[in-house]
């Protein structure tokens, strides 16, 4: 129960950090960057609830940030920790963000389905099916790392 509860607090402390992460303050972005690392670190491979589809609202909304640093950091970190309910998010930044945009929209889908396989829950067939469609027409992308990154997540959907 206590671990419920501390989970509960680092998804709700998000949207201060993905705010701290665009200030103008080094020191304060550095800051949020390592407490970033912290709610991965604690989230990461943790079985998260349905509800837990809402609470990561502030990452979605991160992957839509004009500066690019702030959109793969929410990319990178909604794979890590593999809630289902940011597939949709990250196919769309798949299909219309930059190449590195791409790239770890890619890694955080492979991120997400690997971790479906290892917790033993299921991801809805059509939307798998959609991931999987998306990737294959990143397998030839003309930014070269992103069909590798989009070989393997699509690895990760068919283990």
């Amino acid at each position: 129960m206590e671990e419920k509860k501390n989970i509960e607090e680092l998804i709700k402390s998000l949207g201060s950090v993905i705010r701290d992460l665009k200030s103008e303050d080094e020191v304060i972005r550095r800051s949020a960057g390592e407490k970033l690392d912290l709610i991965e670190d604690e989230l990461e491979w943790k079985p998260l609830t349905d509800t837990s589809a809402t609470a990561i609202e502030p990452l979605v909304n991160a992957l839509k940030d004009n500066e690019e640093r702030i959109r793969i950091r929410a990319a990178s970190t909604l794979g890590k920790i593999g809630v289902p309910a940011a597939i949709e998010p990250l196919l769309g930044l798949l299909k219309d963000g930059t190449g590195l945009d791409r790239q770890f929209a890619a890694d955080a889908l492979g991120d997400i389905f690997m971790q479906a396989g290892v917790k033993r829950y299921s991801i809805d067939s059509e939307l798998a099916e959609k991931a999987a469609r998306s990737l294959c027409e990143h397998l030839n992308d003309h930014d070269t790392p992103v069909q590798g990154y989009a070989a393997n997540a699509l690895d990760s959907i068919q283990a």
